[in-house]
């Protein structure tokens, strides 16, 4: 199971949600935007923490839903 964190929610009206919903696209996330050092739970920064985490944006350009992906999980899946 891949472990996320909310970043920030989707606005209304988002078109990549609407899309997700009626199964058009598999996801309603575009790309890692950049990788941040947190603590295990995704919660505070510092250099002494040692878990990398990815934030991943919305597909749709006018939205700013963002989460937080743990890079172990991405990895985990890509060796799958």
């Amino acid at each position: 199971m891949i472990k996320t964190k909310l970043l920030g929610k989707h606005k209304k009206g988002c078109l990549s949600l609407k899309n997700y919903n009626t199964r058009i696209w598999d996801t309603p996330w575009a790309y890692l935007k950049k990788a941040v050092w947190l603590d295990k739970s995704g919660g505070k920064r510092g250099r002494f923490h040692k878990y990398r985490w990815w934030i991943v944006i919305c597909n749709d350009s006018d939205c700013d839903a963002r989460i937080l992906v743990k890079e172990d999980d991405i990895l985990n899946q890509i060796s799958r």
